[in-house]
């Protein structure tokens, strides 16, 4: 199975969200891919956002653009409202 997800999601570094509708404001989806010819190892210097200062996330943010492709998608509340959360998060 290991290798089958390495092949299906060669390059792909995450994807994660944020957020529950009227309650938080929109949801969030943001997904990254390596770009072309950039290996994992090149993305090593990376850690969890959540232990990082806010000055050191946002310094990052520059090294990491350089590295991965990401695109961010919101889902407005009043969307997970007429659909509702489940529907919502197939459609990003």
């Amino acid at each position: 199975m290991l290798k089958e997800l390495d092949w299906n999601y060669k390059g792909y570094v995450g994807i994660d969200e944020a957020g529950r509708g009227n309650l938080a404001g929109s949801l969030v989806f943001c997904g990254a891919k390596l770009k072309e010819g950039k290996k994992l190892e090149d993305i090593s210097f990376a850690e969890d956002s959540k232990t990082m200062s806010k000055i050191k996330r946002e310094n990052l943010y520059h090294e990491v653009i350089k590295i991965v492709d990401y695109f961010i998608v919101f889902i407005p509340p009043m969307d997970i409202d007429k659909y509702g959360l489940s529907k919502v998060h197939t459609m990003a």
